[in-house]
C-alpha cells in the first residue's frame, strides 16, 4: 500500500543490494562540509565524512579551495566516517588535493 502511495506521488522505490530500501527523498545529499583526506591517481579521492554523515554512494560533492571551484565528485564507497569520491572528468577545473574541502553545495 504505501508503495502504492509513493507510486501516486511520483517518488520513486528502490531496493539496494543489501536490502535497504530507498527513496527518492535518501538520494539527496545533506547539506555536510568536509576534507579531502587523500587524493590517488586514479581519479579518487577520500573524504571526511560517511554514512554517519548522511553521505550515501551515489551521491555527489563539490571540491573547492579558498571559495575556488575544483570539481565534483561521486560517491562510490562509504565507511561511517570516511567515503570514496571518483572524480568526474567533465567537471574538474583544477587539481584536487590532500586538504581540500568538500561541500553538497558550493556557495
Amino acid at each position: 500500500a504505501m508503495r502504492d502511495a509513493m507510486d501516486k506521488m511520483g517518488v520513486r522505490v528502490g531496493l539496494e543490494e543489501d536490502g535497504t530500501v530507498r527513496t527518492d527523498v535518501d538520494r539527496i545529499p545533506p547539506d555536510v562540509k568536509g576534507e579531502v583526506i587523500k587524493v590517488s591517481e586514479k581519479g579518487l579521492i577520500e573524504i571526511s565524512l560517511g554514512s554517519h554523515d548522511g553521505i550515501l554512494i551515489g551521491h555527489t560533492l563539490d571540491v573547492y579551495r579558498e571559495g575556488a571551484y575544483l570539481g565534483r565528485v561521486t560517491i562510490v564507497k562509504t565507511s561511517p566516517d570516511r567515503s570514496v569520491g571518483e572524480i568526474i572528468p567533465d567537471f574538474k577545473r583544477g587539481t584536487i588535493r590532500k586538504g581540500d574541502r568538500v561541500a553538497t553545495k558550493f556557495s
